[in-house]
């Protein structure tokens, strides 16, 4: 037997994503979504969640690459513009994406925990995580993620 999921990413990262995301549990197309939660919308999302009894389908979608820091340290690396907002592109060789500096490593294991930590403030469960634009695949960062997969019981050590 296969046992499709669909999982609307995107949770909390504007009105129209939210309402659309609430539309399809409604409809039942998808089986799960994922919370960004450092966007503007995310406590729309979150109140939407449990007005709408779908709270136990929300997982968490980690975000390095837009709207605002949840910490300091990140906001002075490569990852984010002169603003202090996360700038979208940031890996632009091979070098980048399996070679950072330990200041850039430490700022994003601490961007992804309090990212981690806010979401399970909601009262989620931590059932699933993924990333925004998949970039837990990039080696730099997936080893500075799976620490705290560990950490948060997501998964098993190996």
């Amino acid at each position: 037997m296969i046992n499709l999921i669909i999982n609307a990413d995107d949770f909390g990262i504007s009105l129209p994503v939210n309402r659309a995301i609430s539309y399809c549990f409604q409809n039942k197309l998808i089986q799960r979504t994922t919370l960004m939660v450092n966007m503007p919308y995310t406590e729309d999302a979150v109140e939407i969640a449990y007005c709408k009894g779908f709270e136990e389908k929300v997982g968490l979608h980690l975000n390095l690459f837009e709207g605002i820091p949840l910490t300091d340290a990140i906001r002075h690396t490569i990852f984010c513009a002169d603003n202090g907002n996360f700038k979208g592109i940031v890996f632009r060789s091979i070098k980048d994406k399996l070679l950072l500096s330990q200041r850039v490593k430490k700022a994003i294991s601490e961007e992804m925990e309090a990212q981690i930590l806010k979401y399970k403030q909601y009262g989620f469960s931590l059932m699933h995580i993924d990333s925004h634009h998949h970039f837990h695949t990039i080696p730099s960062i997936f080893f500075e993620l799976y620490p705290l997969l560990c950490k948060y019981e997501c998964i098993q050590p190996i």
